[in-house]
């Protein structure tokens, strides 16, 4: 279950309020961590991308015709 969703769980006026410290306690925790490792994750995308850049203003660069050759040995053949 989502966190939003387990939030608004708990505070709807449909269920009775929340009242264990300790519950509020273990979503924040839980909340923490996946706050901690989304952020992991856009710091490791954003030095991916810092250097594809630099590798690119060095010309460490493919063709497109040799990338697009490449591309078409992945693909599906046409199944008509």
């Amino acid at each position: 279950m989502s966190i939003l969703k387990r939030f608004h769980r708990l505070f709807s006026r449909n269920h009775k309020p929340l009242t264990s410290l300790a519950t509020i306690r273990r979503i924040i925790s839980h909340m923490e961590k996946q706050t901690l490792s989304l952020l992991d994750v856009q710091q490791w995308q954003a030095q991916e991308i810092l250097a594809g850049i630099a590798e690119a203003d060095a010309g460490q660069v493919i063709e497109h015709s040799k990338v697009k050759a490449m591309a078409a040995l992945w693909s599906r053949p046409n199944r008509s």
